[in-house]
C-alpha cells in the first residue's frame, strides 16, 4: 500500500457538536512532491465499491483499533467548478479534487482530540493510503517550465485517509469542521414528491435556490442553489413525482445519474460553450480540451447536449483514436489522456470496449447515413436506406438470424458499394451536386 500526504490551506470551524469535518483531500491535475498527478475518475470505482469501508486513521497507523478516529459520511469527486475560488486561483492547473465529509468520534479522546487539533489549525493536512491499479508515465512541463516525468494515477483502490502533520500535494484543504445539518431526512415522501437530498440546505447561500426540470416525461425535477463562497450552482435535492416513483427507485436513479446532471448544472454561467448541431456544449463534453477558453481546441465530443454519455459519439471517438474514423485518425495532442478518459467512460456506462470490427461497423453506419442524407436510393429503385433500423430489428430477432458482426459488416459494405456506384453513375450525368 502506498501513502500520499496533502498540504492544506485553511480550517474553518462552524460547530463542533457532532464533529463533522469537510475536507478537500487531493487535487486533480497538480504535480505533487512525489511527481504523481491524480486524475478525475481515479476514485470512481473505489468510492462505489468501498465507500463505507474506507477508514479514518491516525497517521496511517494500523496496529490497534484505537487508531480509528472517525468514519466517512460522504466521499465524492469534485469538478473544477466546485473547487473554492482561492484554490483555483492558486492552482490554475487543477482540474478537480476529492472531497470527504468525516464524522469524528467525539465520545473518544482520540477522535475528539483530532477534531480539536483541526479546529484550532494545529493540524490541517491530510494523507491517504491506496494501491495504484491503473497508471502511466509521461514527460510534461512542470510549473517551473522544466520537463518532468510524472506518474499519472488513473485508477486507485483507497483504503484509508486521515489528518497528518505534513503534506505532499499543494492546495488541499479542510473546508469546514461543523455539525451535520438536520433539515429533513435524506430521503422522504411528501404530498407531491419523493425527495432525495444530496446536500444540506445550510451549506447554501440564502435566496440562491431555484427549481429546474430534468425530465418532464419521467417526472424528475431538482432544487439547485449556490454553495456558500462559490460562484456556481449545484443540486441540493432531487424531486420525483410521487405518482411515478417510490423511494427505492428514486435513490437508485440518483446513484446512477447524479454525476451526469450535476456536471451540467455546475457549469459557470459565463463559461465558454461550443455550438454544435444539437446545441451548446461545455468543455466537459469533450475528451480533449487544449485550452478551456478556446472552443476551437476542444475535440472528440462524447456527451449529448444534456450532458449524458452518447454511445454513438463514444464509438466514433474510439474509432478516431484507434486507426481512424471514416478515414480520419485523430492526430492532435493528449491522445493517451483521451483514450484513458474514454476507457473510464465505457466502464462507467458498463460497456465493453469496442473491438476492431465494432470500429468498422461504426464507420459503415456513418457512411450509409451520409448517403441517406444525399437522397441516394436503395438498389433496384427501392426506398431510401433505413439500414440502421433494419439491422436493429434483425438483431432483436434472436441468435438464429444472420446478425453476427461479420455478417452485419458484409451487409453494410454491400449497401455502401452499390450506393457508391449509383453516386458515380449519377455524377457522370450531372444528377448530383
Amino acid at each position: 500500500m502506498e501513502t500520499k500526504t496533502l498540504s492544506a490551506i485553511e480550517t474553518k470551524v462552524l460547530d463542533e457538536a457532532q464533529g463533522i469535518v469537510e475536507t478537500i483531500w487531493t487535487l486533480f491535475g497538480v504535480i505533487d512532491q512525489g511527481k504523481d498527478v491524480a486524475h478525475p475518475g481515479m476514485f470512481t470505482k473505489t468510492f462505489t465499491e468501498r465507500g463505507q469501508k474506507v477508514k479514518v486513521l491516525d497517521m496511517h497507523q494500523r496496529d490497534s483499533i484505537m487508531r480509528a478516529l472517525g468514519k466517512t459520511v460522504e466521499l465524492r469527486e469534485l469538478s473544477r467548478g466546485e473547487l473554492p475560488p482561492r484554490v483555483v486561483e492558486q492552482h490554475p492547473q487543477a482540474t478537480g479534487g476529492a472531497y470527504a465529509r468525516i464524522q469524528f468520534l467525539m465520545d473518544t479522546p482520540e477522535g475528539k482530540g483530532a477534531f480539536i487539533r483541526l479546529r484550532e489549525g494545529v493540524v490541517d493536512e491530510w494523507s491517504y493510503g491506496y494501491d495504484a491499479l491503473d497508471y502511466d508515465h509521461e514527460t510534461i512541463k512542470g510549473t517551473d517550465g522544466q520537463d518532468v516525468t510524472v506518474r499519472n494515477l488513473r485508477t486507485v483502490k483507497l483504503y484509508e485517509l486521515g489528518p497528518v502533520l505534513w503534506g505532499m500535494v499543494p492546495g488541499t484543504q479542510t473546508v469546514s469542521a461543523k455539525s451535520e445539518p438536520s433539515e429533513g431526512k435524506p430521503v422522504e415522501t411528501t404530498e407531491n414528491y419523493v425527495r432525495v437530498r444530496v446536500r444540506a440546505p445550510g451549506l447554501f447561500e440564502e435566496g440562491s435556490f431555484r427549481t429546474i426540470t430534468i425530465s418532464a416525461d419521467e417526472g424528475i425535477r431538482a432544487v439547485i442553489g449556490r454553495l456558500k463562497g462559490e460562484t456556481t450552482t449545484t443540486i441540493q435535492t432531487y424531486l420525483f413525482d410521487k405518482d411515478k416513483w417510490d423511494e427505492e427507485r428514486a435513490k437508485k436513479w440518483v446513484k446512477e445519474h447524479k454525476k451526469d446532471w450535476e456536471g451540467m448544472v455546475e457549469a459557470k454561467a459565463d463559461a465558454p460553450m461550443k455550438t454544435e448541431a444539437d446545441g451548446k456544449h461545455p468543455a466537459s463534453h469533450y475528451l480533449v480540451v487544449e485550452d478551456p477558453k478556446e472552443v476551437s481546441t476542444w475535440h472528440l465530443r462524447v456527451r449529448d447536449v444534456g450532458g449524458k454519455p452518447d454511445h454513438r459519439l463514444m464509438g466514433a471517438a474510439w474509432a478516431a483514436l484507434h486507426g481512424g474514423y471514416r478515414g480520419n485518425r485523430y492526430e492532435g495532442p493528449n491522445q493517451a489522456e483521451a483514450i484513458a478518459k474514454l476507457k473510464r467512460l465505457y466502464q462507467q456506462e458498463d460497456l465493453e470496449l469496442p473491438s476492431k470490427s465494432d470500429v468498422q461497423i461504426q464507420e459503415l453506419f456513418e457512411r450509409v447515413a451520409e448517403l441517406e442524407g444525399k437522397g441516394i436510393s436503395a438498389p433496384d429503385g427501392g426506398p431510401r436506406f433505413n439500414t440502421s433500423e433494419q439491422l436493429d430489428v434483425t438483431a432483436e430477432a434472436g441468435p438464429e438470424t444472420p446478425t453476427s458482426k461479420e455478417q452485419r459488416m458484409q451487409a453494410l459494405r454491400h449497401i455502401v458499394e452499390i450506393a457508391l456506384l449509383e453516386v458515380q453513375d449519377a455524377d457522370k450525368f450531372g444528377q448530383t451536386g
